[in-house]
């Protein structure tokens, strides 16, 4: 398979392509010691889908192994596992980014942040054989003053991925950690930010 075939069903079942940007708003330096992090808020963009494929396999997977009697909430015909995974992307990706950030900001400045989801990618046993595993997200991260509701700093259509060239032996790292592609993602991402963030 050529590398512009992997290339194209990469983004064709990650959506992570967009074709234009707002401009970034960094958070200077010395107001970034001034911010103590109070919480995460995890939204997605209107036109936000998730892969059929990536839903069946999430839900059957994951999903229903840590929350099981949630699980069942979904009806049989499926309409409900797509809101039960975005559900729990929210929340994994919500607290990765939460213990990161909290943890090293403890300012005056009670702030929250806001995460706003535009693509996700959630590797299965097959895709991870085959072509690698590629857990990844892509958001746009928001600090807000959580007294006036000012805008502190902004930083667009972050992108983050968690994977390996594929083969026997990244699926078996992947049945064999204690984490999932949603917690691979989320703890990517909160790496990233960080970084973009720390080095503004």
């Amino acid at each position: 398979m050529s590398k512009f075939i992997l290339c194209l069903l990469a983004v064709v079942s990650v959506g992570l392509v967009s074709c234009a940007t707002a401009p970034s708003k960094p958070v200077p330096p010395s107001v970034q010691r001034t911010l103590a992090i109070k919480g995460v808020d995890v939204r997605f963009e209107p036109d936000f889908r998730l892969p059929s494929m990536g839903v069946k396999m999430f839900y059957y997977g994951e999903y229903r192994k840590r929350y099981p009697q949630l699980a069942q909430n979904a009806s049989a015909d499926g309409s409900g596992r797509g809101r039960l995974t975005k559900e729990y992307i929210a929340l994994t990706l919500g607290n990765e980014v939460g213990r990161r950030f909290t943890s090293e900001l403890r300012g005056h400045r009670p702030t929250k942040i806001v995460l706003t989801v535009s693509g996700i990618s959630l590797s299965g046993p097959t895709a991870t054989i085959l072509i690698g595993r590629n857990n990844a997200v892509k958001a746009t991260a928001e600090f807000v003053d959580l007294k006036t509701g000012a805008l502190i700093g902004r930083y667009e259509d972050i992108y983050a991925q968690e994977g390996d060239q594929g083969g026997l032996i990244s699926a078996a790292v992947e049945a064999a950690s204690k984490y999932g592609p949603a917690d691979d993602a989320a703890h990517a991402f909160s790496n990233v930010l960080w970084n973009r963030f720390y080095r503004s």
